[in-house]
């Protein structure tokens, strides 16, 4: 009996490792070479074979991210990063996603749901303040093991800029809506945070649909949870920003329209140069009235000046993403170098929130993923206070020449990932 115990198991094992075998295979074959090769030397099919536990899953995702962008550099041009690259392969079983996938809307029936939810009945907040609350669902849908979808209506569909990468977010969305009030439930937690309790039991959800706003970061508090350890150990041994950096990339990839536009900029308007990047965040201000007031205001000048020093090399090119009209006039006309966007800015939550204006606001979220994108691509990247650019750092997943405003000594310093 015994015997056959062990030649069965030993049946399996042949099959998995030919299995993982045949998709590296394939995937050799049908992705650029040059991409590949990076990937190759850092992920191995021995290394794929590896045991499966939470510190290999952080030892994996730090060696993706160590010194590296996003993807590789101008990430967004690669057309290699999808689920058949290795690591991501690998990423797939780790994150225990088949647990949680669904793989066609005859499916859907069969599964319960976690869904965010952003509509016209109330704010949503702007892109950093919903890339928040997305990653907190993924990560409360895979604990909760329950399939994960994104109704996000507001100011039109995500799926017009941004389109689902490893996770299919949105192949049950239509079905979500079709159940009734007796099986579903609504939780508003945007600017409620004091609301979610990360203590209650889950399991007790007998709801098929639950739907959620919310637009916060529940990293900590579902770290704290006895079950985390048993469901999704390795949330207890990676750093906020990797959690961030790697549920982006699950999710989502740029839509034609965003990549084309990305693909544009790269080759007409960086051409190969080192980047240099300001985000600066300066709240209610005559280009977007309706924004809440900062009670301190990034001082553009301080970083302009800091950005002087890249203006003598020719092998520079600089650009500013902000929410201010003046701002960026004014760093139009003092760098020669700066790359010129004729852009108009808007609020995707303030102006989004009147239908009339849906068109324009819809161009604004497009513009906002983009430029999300460009600074996350950034060889240099100077920060100010904002969820948008704190994301952006995380998406561009290294420390290295990231630097931030500090309002409190008024001068431009060295940061990290850590304290941005």
């Amino acid at each position: 009996m015994k015997c056959m115990l062990n030649y069965i198991k030993c049946c399996y094992v042949v099959v998995t490792i030919a299995s993982i075998t045949i998709t590296c295979g394939i995937t050799y074959f049908y992705t650029e070479p040059g991409f590949l090769q990076r990937m190759n030397a850092e992920y191995t099919t021995s290394e794929l074979l590896k045991n499966t536990n939470a510190t290999y899953v952080n030892n994996l995702i730090t060696k993706q991210h160590l010194n590296t962008s996003y993807f590789p550099k101008r990430h967004f041009l690669s057309k290699s990063t999808d689920s058949s690259i290795p690591y991501l392969v690998e990423m797939i079983h780790n994150f225990y996603l088949n647990n949680i996938n669904v793989k066609s809307k005859k499916e859907c029936q069969r599964h319960k749901f976690i869904v965010y939810s952003c509509d016209f009945s109330r704010s949503c907040g702007g892109l950093g303040d919903r890339q928040r609350g997305i990653v907190s669902l993924f990560l409360l849908a895979l604990l909760t093991s329950r399939a994960f979808v994104i109704s996000f209506e507001k100011p039109c569909a995500l799926e017009n800029v941004l389109k689902p990468h490893l996770y299919d977010w949105s192949v049950c969305k239509s079905f979500v809506n079709t159940i009734g009030n007796n099986d579903s439930k609504i939780f508003d937690f945007v600017n409620r945070a004091e609301l979610f309790n990360a203590t209650q039991d889950f399991d007790k959800w007998g709801w098929k649909v639950v739907f959620i706003k919310i637009n916060f970061h529940l990293f900590d508090q579902l770290r704290k949870r006895e079950d985390v350890r048993d469901r999704i150990d390795w949330l207890l041994h990676m750093s906020k920003w990797k959690v961030v950096n790697t549920v982006l990339q699950i999710l989502f990839k740029p839509a034609q329209t965003s990549f084309d536009y990305l693909k544009q900029f790269d080759k007409h308007k960086v051409q190969g140069k080192t980047l240099v990047c300001s985000h600066i965040r300066t709240g209610k201000n005559p280009s977007i009235p309706e924004d809440n007031v900062f009670r301190t205001k990034p001082d553009e000048t301080i970083i302009f000046n800091f950005l002087k020093k890249y203006i003598a090399s020719s092998q520079y090119v600089l650009y500013l993403a902000t929410d201010s009209d003046s701002v960026r006039q004014k760093f139009i006309k003092m760098f020669e170098n700066s790359i010129k966007m004729n852009i108009t800015l808007v609020h995707i939550d303030r102006l989004g929130k009147y239908k009339m204006f849906q068109k324009q606001a819809c161009e604004g979220l497009k513009f906002a993923v983009v430029e999300q994108y460009i600074l996350s691509a950034c060889d240099i990247l100077i920060l100010t206070k904002s969820g948008f650019g704190k994301t952006a750092a995380y998406m561009r997943g290294k420390s290295d020449q990231l630097f931030l405003f500090h309002p409190i000594k008024r001068r431009v310093v060295l940061s990290d990932l850590r304290h941005i």
